[in-house]
């Protein structure tokens, strides 16, 4: 994951290269909870938020690994 943010409300089978986890914060909860209500879905109890690393955006000979793993 290059860059970005994704919210997700199950379970998560493999985050890829240079994603990482956070908790969302309160804000954020309240405006997804009155997002899936305007179309009437169910909100998850918890959510993460999927967001970037950081780690691919500067290339450097020290990190080649992941950069390989990344490509």
């Amino acid at each position: 994951m290059y860059e970005g943010v994704i919210y997700v409300g199950g379970n998560i089978a493999e985050l890829g290269n240079d994603a990482v986890i956070e908790k969302p914060a309160k804000g954020e909860m309240t405006t997804l909870k009155k997002l899936l209500g305007t179309y009437r879905l169910p909100c998850p109890t918890t959510f993460r938020k999927v967001v970037s690393g950081r780690k691919l955006w500067n290339f450097d000979r020290k990190e080649l690994e992941i950069w390989k793993a990344a490509l």
